[in-house]
C-alpha cells in the first residue's frame, strides 16, 4: 500500500501497533512515502521483523515496547521519545 500522492520525506511518523495487521501496514506504506517511524508496538518480536522491512527502504526506524492502554508506559513512551 503506497502512499503515491503523499511525500513525507523529513518527516518523522509515530504507529502505534505497529506490529501486526493495520499498523504494520500503516508503518511501511508511510516508510514508503518516505518518513522515517517510531514503531509501537507491546512485543519487541513483532516490531523486529517491521523495523528489518522499513529500514530495507532505506528509512530510520526506532521501535519502542509500550502498552499504549497504561498511562504510566505512554508517560514512558513519549519521555523516551523527547530524547531521540
Amino acid at each position: 500500500m503506497y502512499l503515491k500522492n503523499l511525500e513525507l520525506k523529513n518527516k518523522t511518523a509515530l504507529v502505534t501497533g505497529a506490529g501486526k495487521g493495520i499498523g504494520k501496514a500503516c508503518a511501511i506504506a508511510l516508510a514508503e512515502a518516505g518518513a522515517d517511524l517510531i514503531l509501537v508496538s507491546r512485543t519487541q518480536k513483532d516490531l523486529s521483523t517491521v523495523q528489518k522491512k522499513i529500514r530495507k527502504l532505506k528509512r530510520k526506524c526506532t521501535s519502542v515496547i509500550c502498552d499504549v492502554s497504561d498511562y504510566d508506559e505512554v508517560k514512558r513512551l513519549f519521555s523516551q521519545i523527547k530524547k531521540l
